[in-house]
C-alpha cells in the first residue's frame, strides 16, 4: 500500500503519477489511435510456492524408505490486470511444479 511506503517513495509516486495524462496524451495521437477505443490497464504478476526438503524418516527394521531426490518445488503463478477506469479485474492462475 501506498500510505506503508517512507515519506520520499510516496512523493515520488505521486509526482509520476501525476505525469501519467501528459504522457499518455504525447503517446495516443490521433493518428497512432486511428478512432480505436483505449483501455488503461496495469498488470503484475507473482509466484507463490513451496520448497520441500525431504528429511529423514522412520521404516521397520528390516525396509529403507526410498526417496529419490531431496528437494521438490511447487508454484503456482499469478497473473493479474486492472482497469482503474473501469473498474474489471482479469486474473489467470497458473500451476506448475518443479522437481529436481
Amino acid at each position: 500500500m501506498l500510505q506503508d511506503r517512507p515519506e520520499e517513495q510516496r512523493t515520488v509516486f505521486q509526482e509520476e503519477w501525476k505525469k501519467l495524462p501528459k504522457v499518455l496524451a504525447t503517446l495516443l495521437t490521433p493518428d497512432v489511435v486511428k478512432g480505436r477505443q483505449v483501455r488503461l490497464m496495469f498488470q503484475d504478476e507473482a509466484r507463490f510456492g513451496r520448497l520441500v526438503r525431504i528429511r529423514r524418516c522412520w521404516a521397520p527394521a528390516p525396509h529403507l524408505p526410498v526417496v529419490d531426490k531431496g528437494y521438490e518445488r511447487e508454484f503456482q503463478y499469478v497473473y493479474g490486470a486492472v482497469s482503474p477506469l473501469e473498474g474489471e479485474l482479469k486474473e489467470n492462475w497458473t500451476g506448475g511444479s518443479a522437481r529436481l
